[in-house]
């Protein structure tokens, strides 16, 4: 905040709160983008890389596992650089 805008919220001439604050809007649970991506993998996919195979279907269902969150985040990244490389886009990995 510069120190005119400063300046202007202490002596109330600027009182609405959009006009002095930025709102980067809300964070998004990762959840929401790793979940799909592990429909598309498949359930054979995920037991392959050492998930139970109750745990691997619980998770498909939405039930989520802190046990295995790390693994299905390396399954969803690969997965996510596999479908952009295949669509002819460089991605880091």
């Amino acid at each position: 905040m510069s120190k005119t805008h400063l300046i202007e919220r202490l002596t109330g001439q600027v009182t609405e709160i959009g006009d002095y604050r930025n709102d980067y809007g809300t964070r998004m649970d990762p959840w929401e983008l790793v979940l799909p991506m592990l429909h598309d993998v498949g359930a054979a996919a995920i037991i392959a890389r050492g998930i139970p195979r109750a745990t691997a279907y619980s998770t498909l269902k939405g039930v989520r596992s802190r046990a295995h969150y790390d693994t299905y985040l390396a399954i969803a990244r690969e997965h996510a650089v596999h479908s952009l490389r295949g669509r002819g886009v460089g991605a880091a990995g």
